[in-house]
């Protein structure tokens, strides 16, 4: 099994194949999608910055719809209550970088 398959295995059971940015909708491996959430050139590919969201969610997400703090602030909510502190801290610096610019109300 790839590293990509074994992830996407974790993600979906952690998330009990729901989408986990808070809509909770219902999901599989075959019609929800694994998220990346920081993209892999940046950070290793790994359980804990995956989520598994709907279709809707993730075209959402990159899209940046609402915003970008929004999902910055639903991921370090979903890290932070699966316990992937690092991944909660590195949204949360992301999202206060975005503050600091006025770009987000504080």
């Amino acid at each position: 099994m790839s590293e990509t398959k074994r992830i996407r295995a974790a993600v979906f059971a952690r998330e009990k194949n729901r989408c986990a940015c808070g809509c909770e909708r219902w999901i599989t491996p075959e019609t929800g999608r694994l998220d990346h959430f920081f993209g892999r050139a940046k950070v290793p590919e790994a359980v804990s910055n995956c989520w598994a969201l709907s279709i809707d969610c993730d075209t959402r997400k990159t899209l940046n719809q609402p915003t970008a703090a929004s999902w910055l602030q639903r991921f370090a909510f979903h890290a932070g209550k699966h316990g992937y502190l690092a991944e909660r801290e590195l949204a949360l610096a992301k999202l206060n970088v975005l503050q600091a610019k006025g770009l987000v109300r504080a």
